[in-house]
């Protein structure tokens, strides 16, 4: 018995939006179509937060001995690395990093929820019981972020992402201009696909940069997910066996590349 690969179930509304990319594109062939498709993506890793649960060996029924219980350590936001890059049929482009520390990813604060009310000055204290009673009952709860530090405002995507995918695309229509190359993109927000004539989508159109939709909750749809699977397996090995405090520009890089 081997433990079960998990993944979120669809929503109804993203099966309608998933048949509907299958029906439109199910005639388009590999050569000549998806092959001048430039997907591109981001990925997140933080090296203290292991994705794969520890193993011990045991004998049935002592799950809960001291001996067999590990610990989980809290994410160390400093570890967090963030990725992108893009891949084509013929290439795959080089590995880029990013940071929601950079001074251009001007993030706006995650807004606080209300704080613990105060007695007013006539307010009689059944009706300030009742007030907190209210406030404690209607707190948010906190958000714990898989991986932290993983946002990026679509200025910043702009700026600093977008124009190395555009790059891609203008140098594979240098190569041949007689044929449609495309860009495809997911929907985060920062890329601006889910409306028109943002500063992401003016970019694209600016640069006569082509489109292809990407539905929600598809990454099976984006070659890319594949090799981010793979590049992050390879580097927990490395951790595994090396306890690799990783950076940008160390492992990452070299398994992406391919070189030792």
């Amino acid at each position: 018995m081997y433990v079960a690969s998990r993944r979120k179930v669809i929503r109804k509304e993203n099966k309608t939006l998933r048949t509907s990319f299958g029906w439109e594109n199910k005639d388009k062939p590999l050569f000549g179509h998806f092959d001048r498709v430039y997907y591109t993506d981001e990925a997140h890793y933080n090296v203290t937060g292991f994705k794969q649960a520890l193993r011990v060996l045991r004998e049935e029924g002592d799950r809960q001995e001291p001996q067999n219980i590990a610990q989980q350590f809290e994410q160390e936001t400093n570890w967090a690395i963030h990725m992108y890059s893009y891949v084509n049929y013929y290439e795959k482009g080089p590995l880029w990093f990013y940071s929601e520390d950079d001074t251009d990813n001007n993030l706006l604060p995650t807004p606080k929820p209300p704080g613990r009310p105060r007695k007013r000055k006539n307010e009689s204290p059944d009706a300030f019981a009742q007030r907190l009673i209210d406030w404690e009952a209607n707190k948010p709860p906190e958000v714990e972020q898989e991986i932290k530090g993983a946002h990026m405002t679509q200025a910043y995507y702009t700026k600093h992402l977008l124009p190395l995918y555009i790059e891609a695309l203008s140098k594979a229509r240098m190569k041949d201009s007689s044929l449609s190359w495309f860009l495809q993109e997911d929907n985060d927000p920062s890329h601006g696909t889910k409306s028109d004539w943002n500063v992401a989508f003016k970019a694209k159109i600016e640069n006569w940069i082509c489109m292809i939709a990407h539905p929600a909750q598809s990454p099976d749809l984006n070659p890319i997910e594949g090799l981010w699977n793979i590049l992050l397996q390879c580097v927990e090995q490395r951790i595994l066996y090396g306890n690799a405090r990783l950076k940008p520009g160390a492992e990452p890089e070299e398994e992406w590349d391919g070189t030792k």
